[in-house]
């Protein structure tokens, strides 16, 4: 029986919890109809030392949920299309995780109507794409993690080996590029980025 992802498993250390994500399912509500999708790919934005970060230099109204307690959604523009992110640790420490990519389980004809391609391994290959397939937008930005706000984690048992989990660069960061904070199931067919990258 699947179970939710609760808080405390957002309440560990960001890396731990991006590489953790790997394999769970991200469902959300749209309407009648419930999308899921299994996560292949997400980085890491840590609350110390990392330029790339929103929350590097201070809390603003912008990135302010980023300090909220763990589970929290953080969904933030960029080139107006959006990126979704799941705040991580303690309260106050602005940390969290991008999901950059997913595999789609169920809600395919949905997805492709948002994203306007039939194409399943494009569907959810890309943040700005999972956020279009998904209806994702700032709407949900400060909610908690539920089924009441109608996005949720499940974890169904499926498991990856540490061998299965490739550790890269980030990508399209300007600042703190040497980090390697994105982790990417090996050879994902629905991860985005180049193929030596996968």
């Amino acid at each position: 029986m699947p179970q939710i992802l609760l808080s405390s498993f957002f309440r560990r250390e960001t890396e731990c919890v991006a590489q953790g994500l790997l394999g769970k399912i991200l469902c959300r509500r749209v309407n009648d109809e419930i999308l899921k999708c299994r996560i292949v790919e997400t980085e890491a934005y840590l609350p110390v030392d990392d330029d790339a970060c929103h929350a590097s230099k201070k809390k603003t109204p912008k990135n302010e949920v980023m300090f909220e307690q763990a589970g929290t959604v953080y969904v933030y523009a960029i080139h107006g299309r959006y990126c979704v992110n799941f705040v991580t640790e303690k309260v106050d420490l602005g940390c969290a995780v991008l999901v950059r990519a997913a595999e789609p389980l169920s809600g395919l004809s949905v997805m492709s109507a948002n994203r306007n391609t039939g194409t399943k391994t494009e569907l959810l290959s890309g943040p700005a794409k999972l956020c279009q397939a998904l209806e994702i937008d700032k709407s949900l930005n400060g909610k908690m993690l539920s089924k009441e706000e109608g996005i949720w984690l499940l974890d169904d048992g499926f498991d990856l080996s540490t061998e299965q989990v490739k550790t890269t660069r980030r990508i399209g960061v300007t600042s703190a590029k040497e980090r390697e904070l994105r982790y990417v199931v090996q050879n994902s067919d629905y991860a985005s980025g180049p193929k030596f990258m996968r």
